[in-house]
């Protein structure tokens, strides 16, 4: 009897292990109802890190397979970078309940990602309206298209690109290109290579800020103390060939094929009183892509002060030597108080084109900001540009800047401006800019505003 006994004892605790082992090794048993992973997984899910199911939902209320559960940590384990510590606790739990079911899993993925791009991939649309007030007032709606590409080529270097399409309302086709492709990583002992179609930001973006289409080589180093140099290209065209001319009393009322700042040719312009002291394009000719050499060093003194210095160049035209740019820049952010950051540069242009060196200045109060990522979060500033004629010819700077009312950029341009952000909700920001300018004599306006809603995706 005893031995009847133990022999049923043996049996059952066998059963009961190999149940249990199938259990686990059997991908297709449901997760218990009240089994702690589903609300680990409703966590994540709610935190924007996992989508749930494979039809992009999670029903919390419903019993789902360690199968289907595997593959939903696996889409966790994939977006871990987008967790915070606590969350990332949650997948490791996971990853541990689930590794055999992932194990399985893994290999079936293996396979296929062999076959898949490495690529991925993030958005932007923007939405914008500018009003401007100037001689000739005009509105206008604007949409923006960006898509972002980041691939890694191997463990140290890592290829970045973007496709960008800009319409007016009513626009079939717009301006479309891909106006960044480059690799950059780490070689030679210094912490950054870049080669290719490249942004390029230089000190706080008074002499230089834009996104796209600097095709080239740029290098950096440093650790407190960040250093980057380089040397680009970029073409300048028959309609944006900037070859200044300072205007006199004598050439009121003659007409000259003159460019604006935003590259527009005006044929037989009729030269004004007003334009007597300022720099126009007397003849719109083509040149060839000019050549551009640039510096900068940015140094934290501490937590609240930061100094940064740069240095912008061109060629200049190959027929005749000319430059348009040999600028120089000095900038400061100090966070003097909370949730308040006092930003400023000086910046002088020296080039050839230029009888005088042109001077400019910036300066910006900020309070907050808004965080995409926060909804209702907000930030408020207000600005001031000051930038002599011939300072910046081609709008490399966005300060002032819309495309209706020329481009001014930092070029010819005084006055204040104003501006609000908030946060609608995640990855949606609406920024409002009003900027009361005039040109840098003063006897002509040049406000405007710009209404811009970004979404990010």
């Amino acid at each position: 009897m005893k031995k009847q006994l133990v022999a049923s004892l043996a049996a059952a605790m066998i059963l009961g292990v190999a149940g249990t082992s199938f259990a686990a090794s059997n991908p297709f048993v449901d997760v218990p109802a009240k089994h702690w992973s589903y609300d680990s997984v409703t966590k994540l899910a709610k935190a924007g890190v996992v989508d749930g199911y494979g039809d992009g939902t999670f029903k919390g209320d419903k019993t789902i397979t360690r199968y289907e559960m595997a593959q939903i940590v696996a889409k966790a384990m994939g977006n871990e970078e987008k967790a915070n510590a606590e969350q990332k606790a949650e997948i490791k739990k996971l990853q541990a309940e689930y590794s055999d079911e992932l194990d399985k899993l893994g290999v079936r993925v293996s396979a296929i990602e062999k076959k898949m791009s490495n690529i991925k991939f993030n958005g932007q649309l923007r939405q914008r309206m500018e009003s401007t007030d100037t001689a000739n007032p005009n509105t206008e709606y604007k949409t923006r298209l960006r898509l972002m590409m980041t691939a890694p080529l191997d463990n140290n270097w890592t290829f970045k690109g973007r496709y960008s399409q800009e319409s007016k309302a009513g626009e079939v086709n717009g301006n479309a290109a891909v106006d960044q492709a480059y690799v950059t990583g780490k070689a030679f002992g210094l912490d950054e290579v870049s080669l290719g179609r490249m942004p390029l930001w230089l000190g706080k973006g008074l002499i230089m800020d834009t996104s796209s289409n600097w095709d080239g080589l740029r290098v950096g180093t440093g650790n407190k103390l960040k250093v980057y140099a380089g040397i680009v290209k970029r073409n300048y065209t028959a309609a944006s060939a900037p070859a200044y001319t300072k205007v006199t009393a004598s050439d009121v009322g003659k007409k000259w094929n003159v460019v604006n700042n935003a590259g527009v040719v005006t044929n037989n312009y009729v030269v004004a009183a007003g334009d007597v002291g300022n720099y126009l394009v007397k003849d719109a000719v083509a040149v060839d892509n000019r050549t551009f050499v640039f510096a900068n060093a940015a140094y934290p003194v501490n937590d609240k002060l930061d100094l940064t210095a740069s240095y912008f160049a061109d060629q200049g035209k190959k027929s005749n030597g000319q430059s348009n740019y040999d600028t120089w820049a000095v900038g400061t952010t100090y966070k003097a108080f909370k949730n308040i950051a006092i930003s400023a540069e000086y910046a002088e242009n020296s080039a050839d084109v230029l009888a005088d060196t042109a001077k400019a200045k910036w300066a910006q109060v900020k309070y907050k900001g808004a965080d995409a990522a926060k909804v209702g979060s907000f930030g408020l500033w207000v600005g001031y540009t000051k930038a002599e004629a011939g300072f910046d010819p081609k709008a490399y700077t966005t300060r002032n800047f819309t495309d209706n009312s020329g481009g001014v950029g930092a070029n010819d341009i005084k006055g204040y401006e104003y501006g609000v952000e908030y946060t609608l909700f995640k990855n949606g920001l609406l920024s409002l800019n009003y900027n009361p300018d005039k040109n840098y004599a003063g006897t002509a306006d040049r406000k405007y505003f710009m209404g811009t809603i970004t979404y990010g995706f």
